[in-house]
């Protein structure tokens, strides 16, 4: 099973679905850095994530200060938050698979040749794994939407006809 390194938007996404606890009962090796935990600043999302953190759940690579400097370095290289950058060097190092939801930072790892997956992959895995069943999936998206999250629209609206038995 590959390893999977995530940024904070798809955990924020998982965390407006209410699919947090799902996903990382999937058994996945999940890793992110510590500078994407600056980044969950809601009061609840903190509380959540820390909460899979002290479980083993969610393992969090501190950034060295030589990790520090080439992080900034690609930031700027990709246009890209030093958080962002800062997992996609992770990812690298773990060869591991990328999970996020800024369209930047996929468009440069996915030319930087990293395996690159989002949220809608996510919520995937979970319908075929039967840890959702469709309906629960389709009202988490719709959550994940109303809150703001940046998903493809075409893909989110075969996704829900899918889901939905359409």
């Amino acid at each position: 099973m590959r390893i999977l390194v995530h940024d904070a938007n798809l955990l924020i996404d998982l965390f407006h679905g209410g699919l947090l606890e799902a996903w990382f009962a999937q058994g996945y090796e999940i890793h992110t850095t510590s500078l994407v935990l600056t980044e969950i600043t809601g009061p609840e999302q903190k509380s959540a994530v820390h909460e899979l953190v002290s479980q083993g759940a969610l393992m969090i690579t501190d950034t060295a200060a030589d990790e520090w400097s080439a992080a900034e370095k690609l930031a700027r290289t990709w246009g890209v938050s030093i958080p962002d950058a800062s997992v996609a060097l992770l990812a690298r190092k773990l060869d591991a698979v990328l999970l996020t939801g800024d369209g930047t930072l996929r468009k440069k790892a996915l030319a930087d040749k990293l395996e690159v997956k989002g949220t809608l992959w996510v919520m995937d895995e979970l319908v075929a794994s039967r840890m959702i069943v469709p309906l629960l999936a389709v009202q988490a998206l719709t959550k994940i939407l109303e809150s703001g999250g940046f998903l493809p629209r075409a893909e989110c609206i075969a996704r829900i006809e899918k889901w939905s038995g359409g």
